[in-house]
């Protein structure tokens, strides 16, 4: 048994299993929860019922798996409008706007098939409807609202959060949506560092001249021919652990594991030091050299440029 199974094998985990909040969950399993799935409790909205089939397989990985086939909100009203378009994956409760999104060659996926009047529920309501009462790691892609979805949680759940995952727009997708700056604002206040930071986006050029001046063969792979205009973010945040005493000893060792599944090993050593200096038990002491040895192994995989690296530093002094 590897070391990360034996961490969430602990009474510590297997009492209070890690819990994964997956808000726009169309698709298959988050790629980044494949390792710990079978040891976590997974709670997935998705009111596109396209996509309800995608979430259903998804299910049979988790220790525990929970579907709300309702829009996520900030409170519980009773019913929203919601816009389903083209792509499942560009539907969303605020409307596309249309007038800048035709200056990219993927207005199309944007095209609003309907609109229809979808039940709601805050994340909260819905944890405690299920007994649950934190969220260790929150994934949320749902077109424009990640950023006040999290800020639902109430600052007790997001202190408590160990990885946060959102997907705020760069360009003017939907009306009066949580832009990347405002995230960035958001989290920079909060007891969290940015872990990770993909720019994706789409060709700029108006649908019209597209339709005019290229063949439906180079319009439909220019996706591979010319380079994209940033549009969105792919963007994660780590608890910084600065609130040691609320996250307690099973934060430590999941923060740990999510540290390493993540490659950010020098974390992992830092809360392997961290959590023997605050709870002295043993078990940090193996944290630490597990850490250390990732490290190590990395560093011995690439030479070439570790003796750059030393070469530059002499150089340099």
């Amino acid at each position: 048994m590897s070391l990360v199974d034996r961490i969430l094998a602990r009474d510590e985990l297997r009492e209070a299993p890690p819990v994964l909040v997956d808000v726009g969950a169309s698709g298959h399993v988050h790629p980044k929860w494949r390792r710990i799935a079978k040891y976590s409790i997974c709670v997935a909205f998705e009111p596109d019922e396209r996509e309800l089939g995608h979430v259903t397989e998804a299910a049979r990985g988790f220790r525990a798996f929970h579907t709300f086939n309702r829009a996520a909100a900030e409170r519980s009203d009773e019913r929203t409008r919601f816009h389903l378009t083209a792509s499942p994956f560009c539907s969303s409760r605020l409307a596309p706007l249309k007038d800048s999104l035709e200056n990219y060659v993927f207005a199309p996926l944007f095209e609003v098939e309907r609109i229809v009047e979808l039940p709601t529920i805050d994340v909260p309501t819905a944890l405690g409807e299920l007994g649950l009462d934190r969220v260790d790691w929150f994934k949320c892609d749902t077109q424009g609202t990640d950023l006040r979805l999290f800020q639902s949680l109430g600052d007790g759940l997001v202190s408590r959060v160990l990885i946060a995952e959102l997907e705020p727009g760069i360009i003017d997708a939907y009306e009066g949506e949580d832009k990347l700056a405002d995230v960035m604002r958001f989290m920079a206040a909060k007891s969290f560092w940015m872990s990770q930071l993909a720019i994706e986006g789409s060709q700029r050029i108006q649908a019209s001249i597209a339709s005019e001046e290229l063949s439906e063969l180079e319009r439909r792979y220019l996706r591979v021919s010319v380079r994209p205009a940033p549009g969105w973010g792919e963007v994660e945040y780590f608890n910084d652990f600065r609130d040691a005493e609320t996250l307690g000893m099973r934060g430590f060792l999941l923060g740990y594991v999510f540290a390493t599944i993540r490659g950010h090993h020098a974390f992992a050593l830092e809360l392997a030091v961290r959590g023997k200096h605050l709870f002295g038990d043993r078990v940090f002491d193996e944290l630490r050299g597990e850490a250390l040895r990732r490290i190590r192994v990395n560093l011995a995989r690439f030479p070439l440029a570790v003796a750059k690296g030393l070469l530059g530093r002499v150089r340099g002094s």
